[in-house]
């Protein structure tokens, strides 16, 4: 059967004309103001038009507990193809550490990628 497949890009910025991630890594430095932006690619999205989606992005930490979920629902006929999420990694809010975005379709884990805070 066919799947919604998600390709997660990390960037450090979005280019304010095209709406494009700009600076895309894995690795990032901890510092005031500074924020990671994930991306979520979808694919296939077009062969489930008529159903309704939801989507979680669950940004888990080095203790492998999640600190943020964030619900995006896709209504029937939605062709959204970029879901968008992002953290603040303030010295006051991160450590360093291994960090990881997971992407739920309703409770099924789609992707998941790693990313890496440094001071």
């Amino acid at each position: 059967a066919e799947k919604i497949i998600a390709k997660i890009l990390f960037g450090r910025k979005i280019n304010k004309k095209t709406g494009k991630l700009k600076d895309i890594d894995t690795v990032f430095t901890i510092w005031k103001k500074a924020k990671v932006n994930a991306f979520v690619e979808l694919k296939n999205v077009k062969l489930f038009l008529k159903k309704k989606k939801i989507f979680y992005l669950d940004w888990v930490g080095p203790d492998k507990n999640s600190f943020y979920k964030k619900k995006i629902e896709l209504a029937s006929g939605d062709t959204t193809s970029v879901l968008a999420s992002s953290i603040s990694i303030s010295s006051n809010k991160r450590d360093p550490g291994s960090y990881k975005l997971k992407v739920y379709l309703f409770n099924e884990l789609i992707s998941e990628k790693s990313f890496t805070l440094v001071k």
